[in-house]
């Protein structure tokens, strides 16, 4: 597996658009490829489900309140099995 990190969301469209592998993106920052037949929308939940996910953060680190409501919007959302619960220190 190789693994790139790009710095914009239009360098990560070219490289999806080039068959160059998959990302998670806001929807409206690919709007316009997906109406172009560019894109193929993927439903996450369904990708999520067969993958083993873990979240982690620094637990000294303050967390801001936009991360605190996407762990919990996450938690919402994602199935949990026994083996990815908060671990407590």
């Amino acid at each position: 597996m190789v693994t790139i990190e790009l710095n914009s969301i239009e360098s990560i469209k070219k490289c999806i658009i080039e068959k160059m592998g998959v990302s998670v993106l806001p929807l409206i920052a690919v709007e316009e490829a997906l109406k172009k037949d560019l894109l193929a929308e993927l439903s996450l939940l369904e990708i999520i489900r067969n993958l083993n996910l873990l979240m982690i953060w620094n637990k000294v680190k303050k967390i801001s309140s936009t991360l605190k409501e996407f762990i919990k919007i996450t938690r919402e959302n994602i199935p949990q099995n026994e083996s990815c619960k908060e671990q407590s220190a």
